[in-house]
């Protein structure tokens, strides 16, 4: 005899599908402002609907890239944590940044291993 389901309970079981990246980039052991920098470089080499992965270890990653797809027009589509480590999937929704890169060539050149975290 079959248990009692409970009133609102799913009647078939949960499947969860993975989302499977296009590209990934490590940005763990870097601190802000250097994982946006480095997803919004990413970002450029996506056409529109595919998806990009950046795993960080930096807390304020998660504000951050809530604040950054928002402005940026592209869609988060899955934020986990795993311990320290936060999983951000980010599909490219338009392929036109709104806002020039002005501060890459300065920004390059303090992105060396004294910005890590380790």
């Amino acid at each position: 005899m079959a248990a009692p389901s409970r009133p609102g309970a799913p009647t078939d079981p949960v499947v969860t599908q993975s989302i499977a990246p296009d590209k990934s980039i490590d940005c763990i052991g870097f601190f802000c402002p250097i994982p946006i920098l480095k997803i919004r470089e990413a970002m450029k080499s996506l056409v529109v609907g595919q998806i990009l992965e950046m795993l960080s270890d930096d807390t304020s990653s998660d504000p951050d890239m809530k604040s950054w797809a928002q402005r940026m027009g592209n869609e988060l589509v899955e934020i986990s944590r795993n311990g320290a480590v936060y999983r951000f999937l980010v599909e490219q929704v338009r392929y036109d940044q709104p806002f020039p890169d002005r501060h890459s060539s300065s920004l390059r050149a303090v992105t060396g291993g004294r910005l890590r975290n380790n």
